[in-house]
């Protein structure tokens, strides 16, 4: 006869996907007839936008653009700069993975470059980094409580769990005035731009996801008397995303992806174009998530009847400890000729590697640094670097963890002699989680008439690796009697010589 299990539901968004691909997209640029040819490449830079992303059986497919401007110079020396929009599209493969499936993206732009081909043909190559996670609608079932009455002996476990509530989205508007900074000679024509969406501030309030930060927006343009020059603007935002079934205690995480960004001259019709204009698309995606204590029924007898118990193998994750390890970073990169203004420095992050062991896990960040700068000949250059971040964390022997790596803001330069210094922040965010593995209770069965009653020793000698529990139900006996006749109170009796009540006669305890 099956028997009353009180069971208790946990509706989640389990991750199938957590991954991130690298892909390379070129394209060809033709000089136009009325411009003059291109005979050297100075810099670039690029922005990446996403498209569309959707779920469908087995797969996650996620597809976009990569502007990128390219800044050249002619053999007369006058400076120029061109434009090409390079699509990319990747896909992340799994079994499991349905319509329903829900997806969080966030690409980046690891690397950006131009060669001429000849001189009225440029080659623009883009390397694109884009991190996804895909999440699965599911459910965590398991029983607490035997509805019986005190003939049944449960065992029961305790494991800390963390589990995905909820995963939305929101798009939102970015759209301003920037104003350029004094001293600096107004706009003419603009050459190139990146923009950064920066997170400072995230918090659950109430039902709520409230969170805040900066878009960075960095352009390097030719000014109305037709010099060089840079400028870095600064924009900040907030928003507010409606969850569902939180609390202030959750964890809330964040994705922020651009799906346009135009920046544009404000022509204000005067002979100092001091304005710009920038109209930003951006997809905010959020996940929060529950740490909880679970206590399922693992095993189960009677003292008077035949039982029988069906597990289920499941396998629970739990948050250790969220922690930002900060790195500032002081690189020297050597020019070729003089500098006198930097244009643009970027640090992209094209690969990390993370090595757990020996009770530590180190994570490696690769950098590449890019430089472009007007030397003292009134050139424009560009200088690059290759070099590592290293974090490190203690771990525990049993434990995962999982590293991002992010810019804590724009990265700076200085003019050192003949060389210039770059310094950034870098932030190391260690994810550490534990896994246990557990049979738990899914159905149980009860016999119809009692057991027959076998003869017990009055004392037994309990093997080193056997728990009271084992000795309790191997015996059909109560484990507060067995504690009550050997005068115990713990459940640590390996070795231990124990005393086993007599077994009294049916009493009809089952229900």
């Amino acid at each position: 006869m099956a028997l009353s299990l009180k069971k208790q539901h946990i509706q989640e968004y389990r991750p199938v996907v957590m991954a991130e691909t690298i892909t390379e997209e070129t394209g060809d640029v033709i000089v136009p007839d009325s411009w003059p040819d291109a005979e050297r490449i100075c810099g670039s830079s690029g922005i990446v936008v996403v498209r569309s992303k959707e779920c469908v059986a087995g797969k996650a497919t996620v597809s976009g653009s990569a502007k990128v401007w390219i800044i050249y110079q002619t053999a007369e020396n006058e400076t120029r700069s061109m434009t090409a929009v390079l699509p990319y599209a990747v896909e992340f493969s799994d079994p499991s993975i349905s319509d329903n499936s829900k997806i969080m993206v966030q690409p980046r732009i690891v690397s950006c470059e131009g060669r001429v081909i000849n001189s009225r043909k440029i080659q623009v190559k883009s390397s694109i980094c884009v991190a996804c996670a895909v999440f699965n609608d599911a459910e965590l079932v398991y029983c607490d409580e035997i509805e019986s009455d005190s003939c049944i002996e449960v065992r029961c476990g305790e494991y800390p769990i963390m589990y995905t509530k909820t995963v939305k989205e929101k798009s939102f508007t970015i759209s301003d005035e920037l104003q350029l900074e004094s001293g600096k000679t107004g706009f003419g024509q603009l050459l190139a731009q990146s923009a950064m969406l920066r997170v400072s501030d995230k918090r659950l309030v109430g039902t709520k996801l409230v969170f805040k930060g900066d878009v960075d927006i960095e352009a390097v343009y030719l000014t109305s008397d037709g010099n060089v020059e840079c400028t870095a603007l600064n924009l900040p935002f907030s928003q507010i995303i409606d969850m569902d079934d939180v609390e202030e205690t959750d964890v809330p995480w964040l994705a922020l992806s651009m799906t346009s960004c135009e920046l544009e001259i404000l022509d204000d019709y005067s002979e100092n174009l001091r304005r710009l204009e920038l109209n930003m698309n951006v997809l905010a995606q959020a996940a929060v998530s529950c740490q909880q204590i679970i206590k399922p029924v693992l095993d189960f007898y009677s003292t008077e009847y035949e039982t029988t118990a069906e597990t289920a193998g499941v396998e629970l994750t739990s948050l250790l400890d969220i922690t930002d390890i900060h790195r500032n970073v002081r690189e020297q990169i050597m020019t070729d000729g003089k500098p006198i203004k930097i244009l643009d420095v970027a640090l992209a992050m094209p690969k990390r590697e993370n090595i757990i062991g020996n009770g530590r896990v180190q994570s490696k960040q690769s950098i590449e640094a890019t430089m472009i700068y007007l030397d003292h000949n009134g050139s424009i250059k560009t200088q690059r670097k290759k070099f590592d971040v290293q974090a490190e964390l203690e771990l525990a022997n049993t434990a995962e963890a999982d590293v991002s790596c992010l810019l804590a803001a724009p990265p700076s330069a200085s003019i050192i002699g003949d060389d210039v210094e770059i310094n950034a922040e870098l932030i190391f965010t260690f994810i550490c989680t534990s896994k246990q593995s557990a049979d738990i209770l899914t159905d149980g069965y009860i016999s119809e008439e009692p057991m027959e009653r076998k003869s017990r020793p009055s004392a037994v000698l309990t093997r080193t690796e056997e728990s009271l529990w084992q000795t309790a139900k191997k015996y059909g006996a109560r484990i507060s009697d067995i504690k009550a006749i050997n005068g115990i109170n713990d459940d640590y009796t390996s070795g231990k010589m124990l005393l086993i009540p007599k077994p009294t006669g049916a009493t009809g305890c089952k229900q």
